[in-house]
């Protein structure tokens, strides 16, 4: 075994550019690459020692951390990756001794702390002691809020501009990603979206219905608030089921025993971040045994809990936060609808819209103020485009619907609106592979049709060639199924889903 980790070490060949050529490889003598797997290995040994060194340090009294109240545990030193804070009372010979610790740290390990990096800080203290100190060891003088592992520290996260900060920074690594990604079109596009980001437009669905999940006539989507208390409320999972973790032992030294938990009331005594997490089901208004089910083994003094939402008994924030929205999002009119992910998201979403009646015809254009000069059907000209007419009613979609129809091997007659058409899949008892294909069909003729009436509007359009439609229609959904599914047998061959399809609905 040593042997093989030596020969990891040794074995590397690298080579350096210079001025863009590579010059001839060498063998590295010692250490690890940078970007090699082994890399984080020897840093985390050494952190380990730092780690020792500080517990035999406290130990011993060379170093005093923080006593926390009610015989809490003594918090000394914190560490993530290369992220160290030593947290102690503040006093000239504790703060000598840890200059000490860390230099011999230095001569052990090879790691030398870097005082232009380093921060001292303090807590009730005078700024000019703390000055003093940090020129006599060469540190910096810091004052709070701090930021660590990327977080701001000792800041009220309740006000609106402490995020201000972190919103810039995702802002920042947006913009640079899509002025990457999209062409010099996508990005005077998205100029011009942003620039007209504070006009009134037309809103076609309410948030909340695009919030709520898709079994409830929704996109799924999911709402923030029901999120953050998920995220909230699996603090209070985890002090249940982390019984030996120092961050528990923290909250209960301050919180008491039971954390400030009593059923749903939080009783924690000192505001912050802990008696946010408390107040969870008290904004919710749900009682916190009815999700968490505590039970008292008669042998052990631990208890037992596991989570109703989810099988196996394990709490997640994904089913917290669908309860969460169960309750307070309310359940769309048109809740049956069905998605065929056997065509693209576009096509499901133009249906779901015609579902939701809120596809932008000249009708709805009008009751929602857009001025138009006429709000005939462009297909026939013969009445007002309204939903049931462009996709049922029209002379022109009648011709279109009799063919998918007599394709089928359907009657045509018994869609008297959009409603029947989308409902279809379950009147006629398909079940499985013959109802996604059926309803991916359904589904690519109604956008079909929409994209045909669009095209009226536009020069070399298929005037009055509605034959061609039908004919997009079965190649399009062809194509779609095809490659979408891999256990359709009528999409596999043309000649079989343009003569054959009406048996994978009748049989």
């Amino acid at each position: 075994m040593e042997a093989m980790d030596h020969g990891c070490l040794s074995s590397a060949f690298v080579s350096v550019l210079i001025n863009g050529s590579s010059c001839n490889e060498f063998q590295i003598a010692k250490g690890v690459r940078q970007g090699d797997l082994l890399a984080p290995f020897p840093f985390i040994i050494a952190a380990e020692a730092f780690n020792v060194a500080m517990k035999e340090a406290r130990i011993r009294g060379v170093f005093h951390g923080l006593h926390l109240p009610n015989f809490g545990p003594i918090i000394s030193h914190m560490q993530f990756a290369d992220d160290t804070v030593v947290l102690g009372e503040w006093s000239a010979s504790n703060i000598a001794n840890i200059i000490c610790i860390l230099h011999c740290f230095y001569l052990s390990s090879g790691l030398k702390i870097n005082p232009t990096k380093s921060t001292l800080l303090r807590v009730g203290v005078e700024t000019d002691e703390v000055a003093r100190y940090a020129n006599k060891f060469f540190y910096k003088a810091g004052s709070f809020p701090i930021k660590y592992l990327g977080l701001p520290i000792g800041v009220s996260m309740n006000k609106g501009e402490s995020w201000g900060p972190m919103i810039d920074k995702f802002l920042a690594k947006l913009s640079n990603w899509k002025a990457k990604s999209l062409s010099i079109g996508g990005r005077l596009t998205l100029i011009k979206s942003v620039l007209g980001i504070n006009e009134k437009k037309v809103a076609w669905i309410s948030w909340s219905v695009i919030l709520n999940k898709k079994s409830n006539g929704g996109l799924g989507v999911g709402s923030l608030k029901a999120l953050n208390l998920a995220l909230l409320s699996k603090w209070l999972w985890r002090f249940k089921t982390e019984h030996e973790a120092l961050w528990k032992k923290v909250i209960q030294a301050i919180h008491r025993s039971n954390g400030g938990i009593v059923g749903v009331n939080s009783t924690g005594k000192y505001p912050g971040t802990w008696c946010n997490i408390l107040k969870v089901m008290d904004k919710v208004n749900i009682p916190l045994d009815s999700w968490f089910q505590i039970q008292h083994h008669p042998d052990s003094l631990i208890e037992r809990v596991s989570w109703v939402l989810e099988d196996p008994r394990e709490f997640t924030v994904s089913s917290l936060r669908k309860a969460f929205d169960d309750l307070y999002l309310k359940k769309v009119p048109f809740g049956s609808f069905f998605w065929c992910k056997w065509v693209p998201s576009k096509i499901c979403l133009n249906a779901w819209k015609i579902a939701h009646v809120r596809m932008p015809t000249k009708v709805n254009l009008c009751r929602r103020g857009v001025v138009l000069l006429s709000l005939s059907c462009p297909l026939c000209g013969e009445a007002d485009e309204t939903k049931d007419h462009i996709f049922i009613q029209c002379s022109v979609t009648k011709r279109i619907l009799a063919d998918f129809c007599k394709w089928w091997g359907i009657d045509c007659f018994a869609f008297q609106n959009v409603y029947h058409l989308l409902m279809s899949g379950f009147s006629l008892n398909l079940k499985g592979r013959k109802q996604k294909a059926y309803m991916g069909a359904v589904y690519t003729c109604l956008w079909t049709i929409w994209k045909f009436g669009n095209q009226k509007f536009f020069p070399g359009a298929y005037r009055d060639k509605d034959v061609l439609v039908g004919s997009q229609i079965q190649a399009y959904s062809f194509f779609w199924i095809k490659h979408r599914s891999n256990r359709c047998f009528h999409a596999y061959s043309w000649p079989l889903w343009i003569d054959d399809s009406m048996s994978c609905v009748s049989s």
